[in-house]
């Protein structure tokens, strides 16, 4: 039995690198879904402060304003993990700072400067070289 082997390519972006593999579509969707956060966070954060309940009982905005500071978390760890992946960026240790201490500011400039701009590499006919990457040459 004869065992072949196939030698392994370089990648086209940098380690780990997924957001230039993202279609214009994912990178929307993302967007789109920071910002139900951001608004869902803001409105319950006022409206529970606006309106007082009682200690013994818990309403629908104060379950929200929990699921979206638990989504906010999550969006953060997201967006922490891109930045610290990003070839692209020479102040990766700012943003992540900025993204811990201010989310709900530097998360949509984030998007809009590193993942709804980042280079499109996933399709063929298209494919370039991102600043920081190697770019492999097709296959035949």
């Amino acid at each position: 039995m004869e065992t072949r082997t196939v030698p392994a390519h370089t990648p086209r972006t940098t380690r780990n690198e997924s957001i230039t593999r993202w279609s214009r579509s994912a990178r929307m969707v993302l967007g789109i879904v920071l910002a139900v956060v951001i608004v869902t966070f803001a409105v319950s954060a006022i409206a529970s402060f606006a309106v007082p309940t009682p200690p013994e009982r818990v309403s629908l905005i104060h379950w929200s304003l929990f699921v979206a500071t638990f989504m906010q978390y999550l969006l953060c760890l997201f967006f922490i993990s891109f930045a610290a992946q990003n070839p692209r960026s020479d102040n990766r240790g700012l943003w992540i700072a900025g993204m811990v201490l201010l989310p709900w500011g530097i998360l949509p400039v984030y998007w809009w400067a590193h993942v709804w701009n980042a280079p499109y590499v996933s399709d063929p006919s298209h494919d370039y070289n991102v600043p920081g990457g190697q770019l492999t040459p097709q296959a035949d």
